[in-house]
């Protein structure tokens, strides 16, 4: 029974030896063969290699300088069309806002201003024109130009003309019946002298022309006055006329820096150029609310004309920048 059991264990070795000795021979005596192709055997056709199948393929020389000639112009198209858009046209707008935004008056380098007297009692008076007069309205020395009237300095006269008759009569008495009263008398002076002022002041209250001229920017039919009011300013025929310019303070900055400056003023025969030289150090700054109640910085900046017209030789007249 061992024997038998051995046996059936040693044989599958046997054979598994023997195999792997078969399969070794066998594989030493197969010839090595190398496969080539037989020349009757058709080679694929290789296809021509477009850009239109290869659009990753680059490019001839002259194709790759043409696209980059179109490139350029494109892109500098684009970038002139942003800087004419969003930088150049909201500047000019800008600019041209402020040139036509500012404004231009005619003004004599010299004027005579009339004025209230200065006088305390001229509180609450009202000044009554003999007739309204416009810009430009002519008038001859020692013309009447209108009366102030004050109710309080004609009632002060009233009193003191009264207190003036009162103490007349206390001398009277006094002197008919030989008192002497020293304190009267300069009672009686001190009135004097106050009615007399008074009465300087009433002789002023007719206003008249101190010289041959011309109304500047107008005389209203009556206003309201209080103690060396102006009242109306004059332009002396003859005197120098010059023209101010108010607009923003940078049109005034360009305008500085410039020898000459042309202005338009429309007349009754038409529109009028004037070329002006601007005054150096003439500028005025000051603060304007805009329409959007916003504060801007203007400034005013005089102009000394080379040549003035005779129809725009007139103080007042309103223009515009060229």
């Amino acid at each position: 029974m061992s024997q038998i059991y051995a046996q059936t264990l040693a044989e599958p070795v046997v054979d598994l030896a023997e195999s792997m000795e078969r399969g070794r021979t066998a594989e030493l005596s197969v010839p090595t063969r190398v496969w080539q192709p037989s020349e009757h055997v058709e080679k694929p056709a290789v296809e021509a290699k477009l850009a239109a199948k290869r659009p990753d393929a680059s490019p001839r020389r002259v194709e790759t300088s043409i696209r980059v000639a179109v490139h350029v112009l494109l892109l500098a198209c684009i970038v002139v069309f942003i800087a004419y858009y969003c930088v150049y046209m909201p500047f000019r707008g800008s600019i041209a806002g402020a040139y036509k935004s500012a404004y231009v008056t005619s003004v004599a380098s010299s004027l005579i201003e009339v004025r209230a007297p200065a006088a305390p009692e001229l509180n609450d008076s009202t000044f009554e024109a003999v007739t309204s007069r416009v810009n430009g309205t002519p008038v001859r020395k020692d013309d009447c130009l209108g009366v102030i009237k004050s109710p309080t300095l004609t009632a002060l006269i009233k009193q003191k003309q009264l207190e003036l008759q009162m103490l007349q009569l206390q001398r009277f008495h006094a002197d008919r019946d030989n008192i002497e009263n020293p304190e009267l008398s300069v009672r009686i002076a001190d009135v004097e002298h106050a009615l007399e002022r008074l009465n300087a002041i009433k002789s002023q209250l007719v206003v008249r022309a101190p010289c041959d001229g011309l109304v500047h920017i107008g005389l209203a039919s009556s206003m309201a006055i209080k103690p060396s009011m102006k009242i109306v300013d004059l332009y002396p025929v003859g005197s120098k006329m010059q023209v101010e310019v108010n607009a923003p303070l940078s049109v005034i900055n360009t305008l500085e820096g410039k020898n000459q400056v042309v202005v338009e003023f429309a007349t009754a025969n038409g529109k009028v150029k004037v070329t002006a030289k601007p005054v150096q150090g003439s500028s005025r700054s000051y603060t304007k609310e805009n329409t959007e109640k916003r504060t801007e910085i203007w400034a005013a900046l005089t102009l000394d004309p080379i040549a003035m017209p005779d129809s725009v030789h007139v103080p007042g007249l309103i223009g515009r920048l060229q």
